[in-house]
């Protein structure tokens, strides 16, 4: 029974991973994250949950991934408030953060704020540039109207993700 259920685990992370993948695609292709991608992370993640208590996990484990997405949840509502992030993106943010639980919300969150950061130093590249000004033209120009653009940001979730998905595979096999 156990190796089943670690099977399902394995199956159940791989789908957070493809589904964060499908965001990074989305947000890259129409800045969107559609919000049916969310809710099929979080449906996992209960079956992950069930997972985890038969499998012996503790029940407090759980109980503090789910703080950890809302505290990022209400992170992400305030910097959506201030036009910083999407509401894809907090959306996206929340639920990784609880799929990466108090062992890894600070790797997630490292991960994404960098390369958050690499992905908007690389949309002031002429090559991003033109991919910006097409999707918003009232921002052509200046390095300063640079900065306003959107960006996708779902890509630098996505790695975040993903590297939790990683860090959730190991263990799993562990």
């Amino acid at each position: 029974m156990s190796e089943a259920l670690q099977l399902v685990d394995l199956i159940l992370i791989s789908g957070l991973a493809a589904l964060v993948i499908g965001a990074a695609l989305s947000d890259w292709a129409r800045y969107v994250i559609p919000n049916q991608i969310p809710l099929a992370a979080v449906a996992l993640f209960v079956v992950h949950a069930g997972v985890v208590l038969l499998r012996g996990g503790q029940p407090m484990s759980l109980v503090w991934a789910v703080a950890c997405g809302a505290v990022v949840f209400a992170g992400g509502a305030f910097l959506f408030a201030q036009k910083v992030l999407g509401g894809g993106d907090v959306k996206l943010m929340a639920v990784c953060a609880m799929w990466a639980g108090p062992n890894h919300v600070a790797e997630f969150i490292l991960v994404t704020t960098l390369y958050g950061a690499l992905l908007s130093a690389a949309f002031l590249l002429p090559a991003f540039r033109q991919k910006a000004e097409l999707s918003d033209a009232k921002f052509v120009g200046s390095v300063t109207a640079a900065l306003r653009r959107r960006l996708p940001y779902g890509l630098a979730i996505a790695t975040g993700a993903v590297v939790v998905c990683f860090r959730l595979l190991t263990e799993v096999r562990a």
